[in-house]
């Protein structure tokens, strides 16, 4: 499976989910799914301060009621041009 997901394009620390939609001081949401006992690699961890650092925000969540409360209060946000 991993062999079939790295032909496809899947690169190594790249988190899960994208919205391309700019909110408040962020200009997208990423969003890393993991388990209760999931860790980030160091390659997610480096990723993750990147994408910080362009101005992007990167959540990690463990459940669906998660990733759904994230996305909500991320598009609550205002849009800021």
């Amino acid at each position: 499976m991993a062999a079939m997901m790295k032909a496809e394009g899947l690169r190594s620390g790249v988190p899960d989910v994208f919205m391309a939609v700019p909110r408040g001081q962020s200009h997208g949401l990423f969003l890393e799914f993991k388990s209760h006992a999931g860790r980030l690699t160091a390659n997610q961890i480096e990723f993750k301060a990147n994408l910080v650092g362009m101005g992007y925000q990167v959540l990690v969540v463990r459940s669906l009621d998660e990733a759904r409360l994230a996305v909500t209060q991320y598009m609550a946000l205002s849009c800021e041009s």
